[in-house]
């Protein structure tokens, strides 16, 4: 149902007071990282949750530096007005060039998975940036994003871990609005998780959010 694409960062790096540098080293093939995926949302007066665990592992790496990444899922499970359900696993691959932009995908499922695969895309200017500073990503021309708006918030705990934030707010192709911050871990720059609030959002083929939802993704391993 959900599904994560790759995001290799190298150690974060302070220039000066303010800025923030977070420099890309090369991924290596079988490289992986587990992270846990909550989402909790009222969708027509009923309250509900969604949860799984996502793992991504490098397959292939270019001489480039361009990356083919699998995005497993597994253990999800869906709750909405008191019933359950186990959902299916399910897989993604992704191809991204050497700053780590997504050459070639399957379409998004949903506009969840497309705020989702934005929220974990989002990256520093190669040549950093200072606390407050705002930009907008470049998603290199895939029309299968919308817009995104970052700002660079500095150094906050996620997790119980010392993290770097982003400030993120992203508006999907149909033109809803998601709002919330990306995390790296201040002491080697690896995606730590991510905070998110929208409304209005499909979550799946029939499964509209009209209400508010939240979502949190935090590491579980591989850094």
């Amino acid at each position: 149902m959900i599904t994560i694409p790759a995001l290799f960062l190298a150690a974060s790096v302070l220039v000066g007071p303010d800025k923030i540098v977070l420099p890309q080293p090369a991924p290596k093939v079988g490289q992986s990282a587990a992270y846990a995926l909550a989402i909790e949302f009222e969708a027509m007066g009923q309250k509900g949750a969604y949860s799984g665990n996502v793992k991504r592992t490098v397959l292939t790496v270019g001489t480039d530096g361009s990356t083919e990444v699998e995005s497993a899922t597994e253990g999800q499970k869906i709750s909405i007005g008191g019933g359950d359900q186990d959902l299916p696993d399910s897989n993604e691959t992704v191809k991204t060039d050497p700053d780590g932009h997504i050459l070639a995908r399957d379409p998004f499922e949903n506009s969840l998975s497309e705020c989702l695969a934005a929220f974990v895309r989002v990256r520093l200017p190669k040549d950093g940036a200072e606390v407050g500073h705002t930009w907008k990503f470049d998603m290199k021309g895939d029309d299968r994003f919308g817009e995104l708006t970052a700002t660079l918030e500095g150094k906050q705990e996620f997790a119980g871990r010392e993290c770097v934030a982003i400030k993120v707010a992203y508006t999907t192709k149909s033109g809803n609005l998601a709002k919330g911050s990306t995390y790296f871990l201040a002491s080697n720059g690896v995606l730590a998780g991510l905070t998110m609030s929208f409304d209005d959002l499909e979550m799946g083929p029939g499964l509209a959010v009209p209400g508010t939802a939240k979502m949190t993704l935090t590491s579980l391993e591989g850094f």
